[in-house]
């Protein structure tokens, strides 16, 4: 375990007002004011720093929401002069910046009060208007002590005394905390308000500094940090001494439809964050984390806002401390004990990754994960490493994916917002309608950053990362992350109605009786796909998404990952798989297939358990094989049938490119000479030699120009110690193109250019 760094004690002094302080004011809505009007009464004369108007929404709004494209519009009425409109105020975008309208009614100018013109789902009862005022008033309460001021690597973290004792219990079950959180601010509100400043904050330039956030009490829990893992862990445990329970757990199939919300999920113990590795914050504290934007000197303070009052006549003034800017590294949580009877030999620890924009929508945000580390992956002799996304179960503490012991496994829990590997609409969370902004990569942007400190911390080869997910959530998820990660993804496992194409995706299908997708949870983070809302890249976010348009357009002139596919012609995605393969095929990609029995079981892993310390792995810096086979499996007739029309519907299945290897460590890769061990999979009677139409790509340096003929031999498959021969050609996209090459036992595919002055023959 590496040590946290950079973190201190803050220093901290007290600044007190010798003249006028500011003070924060709550107004709320004056009676009799016509309808759509919130009108408040400001005081004559009063110096206005700032003012907030906050108007609650009575419900969550998403993208599967018709309300959700509409924008919030007040406007200020102030007599004569033309109505102005409020704007959303950043970072947050929760809150209407009232600053202009409420100085002018201060100043004596007419006070016709905000007219609320649209607000989806807006709750006028409850709106108030928060003001930060010039005052004398003093409240010593309202100043809160930062305990612990930290910078590493683009992060400051803020712990600070919280005022009353709701975080006192350091590990309450679920249940527990959520009847506290349910009613938070049932008696009263409590915020903690974080200031950061360039210089050092004292009461008259508290209205000059940073206003970062509004932070809730018991902010130090992680709340979202529980998973289904700790769940069966403890019914596992319970079953032990209670055959009762045992043989209801049978009964119900175990723990197959077991899932986050859930009301046993009430049992699991919610334990409180950790900055420094493995030590969580104490008792009564608070937290929050900035990602400076630019690096220097910063000062900090936190006051305790009761009901939007509070009093800035006293000032805990905390640092300085010296920032840097940048995403950030994960902080070891723990090594959670979600292990009953098996599990793989290793180590499963739990980080926290805090993320900002562009990273999330909106700052001070965290995301778990969870990683094993194999228990003799120091001394492996090739080192992986793998990403897993989860499925509707979402166990990433303990995931349910075959576990190599020369791989370290990084599991992402997508949350708090569904991203399918992608992303989610900037609105989301926030005042912003849907229609404007764009649906942004926030998701794959924190996996990306995840990834490369575990590259370092790990020490795992670049050239030897996969991904990988089951099911309509988790398999859609390693496709839209993967796919498009050319470069840095070796290969994509994804199976169980992985979806590359969701716009085809209907809301409800037919299998052995109606059942609905998900296409309704995509609606909620990417809206509805007739709104044609954008993604970063201009397109709209449903065309985005299809990544078989993606191949097709990209996959001629980039290497896109090889693609290991569990399809199966009953899955409701079915019409999608056979697009994705086809467009594989037509743009010379590299992948395998397996569909048996209407739906795949068992998903081909390149890198599977059984092959040991040699296994058959496509990487990312070696050249990759795209075959076209002319075998279509066990089963011809059902080509032209399923994979062909794309039809859905009950069958034997059938398999692609399962078969025919390539050797990825012993390859020369040279200007005039390129050698590979090529082989064909021996498991099954059936795989003696397969003959294919084959592409080469992604190689290093052996790159003739497009046009060129090459000569290639290699072992005749049907007499080893024979050799056979032939010419290859280079397409217009630098592909090296071998028609009828057939796998069989291991041998040497030797292809050379011409003669060249000086060259290697």
């Amino acid at each position: 375990m590496r040590p946290a760094t950079g973190c201190l004690l803050a220093v901290w002094m007290i600044w007190g007002a010798t003249e006028a302080a500011v003070a924060f004011r709550r107004l709320t809505p004056t009676a009799g004011s016509p309808a759509g009007v919130l009108r408040f009464e400001l005081p004559k004369g009063a110096r206005i720093h700032r003012a907030d108007l906050f108007i609650p929404r009575s419900g969550e709004m998403t993208g599967r929401d018709e309300e959700a494209l509409a924008p919030v519009e007040v406007v200020a009425l102030t007599g004569a002069e033309p109505a102005r409109a409020l704007t959303l105020r950043p970072p947050w975008f929760d809150r209407l910046d009232a600053t202009e309208a409420a100085r002018a009614w201060a100043e004596g100018k007419p006070n016709g009060g905000f007219h609320v013109k649209s607000f989806p789902r807006g709750n006028l009862a409850a709106a108030h208007l928060d003001l930060t005022v010039e005052s004398v008033a003093e409240n010593e309460q309202s100043l809160r002590k930062v305990t612990t001021l930290a910078h590493r690597s683009g992060q400051t973290f803020i712990v600070f005394e919280e005022a009353d004792d709701r975080s006192a219990d350091p590990a309450p079950t679920w249940g527990d905390l959520k009847r506290r959180l349910d009613a938070m601010d049932a008696e009263r509100q409590v915020r903690y308000r974080v200031f950061r400043h360039t210089e050092p904050l004292t009461s008259a330039s508290l209205p000059q500094a940073e206003w970062l956030a509004d932070v809730q009490p018991m902010s130090a829990y992680n709340v979202l940090g529980r998973s289904v893992d700790q769940l069966i862990a403890l019914h596992r445990r319970k079953a032990i001494e209670d055959m009762d329970f045992a043989k209801q757990l049978a009964r119900q199939d175990y723990f197959s439809k077991y899932h986050p919300d859930m009301p046993e999920m009430g049992e699991v113990p919610i334990q409180r964050l950790c900055i420094e590795d493995g030590k969580p914050l104490p008792p009564r504290m608070g937290l929050f984390v900035h990602h400076p934007t630019a690096a220097g000197k910063a000062w900090y303070a936190v006051l305790c806002v009761v009901n939007g009052e509070a009093s800035g006549a006293q000032v805990a003034c905390s640092g300085p401390v010296e920032e840097t800017v940048g995403t950030g590294e994960p902080v070891l949580q723990g090594r959670p004990d979600v292990t009953v009877f098996f599990d793989y030999p290793g180590e499963r620890r739990h980080y926290v990754q805090w993320v900002a924009p562009p990273l999330a929508n909106l700052p001070g945000q965290y995301a778990n994960w969870g990683i094993f580390l194999p228990r003799n992956y120091r001394n492996a002799k090739e080192k992986r490493l793998s990403i897993f996304f989860h499925d509707g179960t979402q166990r990433w503490l303990k995931p349910p994916w075959p576990h190599r012991q020369d791989t370290v496994l990084l599991s992402p829990h997508d949350a708090p917002w569904r991203s399918f590997g992608y992303g989610y609409h900037e609105a989301l969370g926030t005042l912003k309608p849907f229609r404007n902004g764009s649906v942004r990569q926030y998701f794959g942007l924190r996996v990306d950053a995840m990834l490369a400190w575990a590259l370092k911390e790990f020490g795992a080869d670049a050239g030897r990362v996969s991904c990988g997910g089951s099911g309509p959530w988790g398999g859609t998820a390693a496709l839209q992350y993967g796919l498009r990660r050319t470069g840095r993804i070796a290969y994509v496992m994804a199976e169980g109605s992985a979806d590359p194409n969701p716009q085809l995706t209907p809301y409800e299908y037919e299998l052995y009786g109606r059942r609905r997708s998900l296409r309704g949870e995509m609606d909620a983070v990417w809206g509805k796909a007739e709104w044609k809302l954008e993604a970063e890249s201009g397109k709209p976010i449903w065309e985005e998404l299809d990544l078989v348009a993606y191949v097709l357009v990209s996959g001629r002139r980039t290497t896109m990952p090889f693609l290991s596919l569990g399809a199966g012609s009953q899955h409701l995605t079915w019409k999608q798989e056979t697009d994705l393969m086809k467009a594989y095929l037509q743009t010379h990609n590299a992948f395998m297939a397996e569909f048996f029995w209407g739906s795949s079981a068992h998903l081909h892993l390149p890198v599977a358990i059984e092959e040991g310390e040699h296994p058959f792995e496509p990487r990312s810096d070696r050249p990759l094989l795209a075959c076209n086979p002319k075998d279509r499996g066990p089963n011809p007739d059902f080509f032209p049938k399923h994979f062909d029309t794309g039809q859905r519907g009950y069958s034997g299945g059938g398999r692609l490119n399962t078969r025919p290897r390539w050797d990825t460590e012993e390859v020369v890769d040279e200007p005039n000479r390129l050698e590979i061990t090529t082989y064909c999979a021996n498991r099954v009677a059936y795989a003696g030699r397969v003959t294919c139409d084959v592409a080469i790509r992604n190689t290093q340096k052996f790159r003739p120009p497009p046009g060129e003929k090459l000569q290639w031999t290699a072992p005749d498959p049907r007499e080893p110690r024979k050799t056979v021969q032939g010419e290859a050609t280079v397409d217009e996209n630098g592909h090296i193109l071998l028609k009828g090459f057939t796998f069989g036992e291991p041998g040497r595919l030797v292809i050379r250019r011409a003669a060249e002055k000086g060259g290697d023959l």
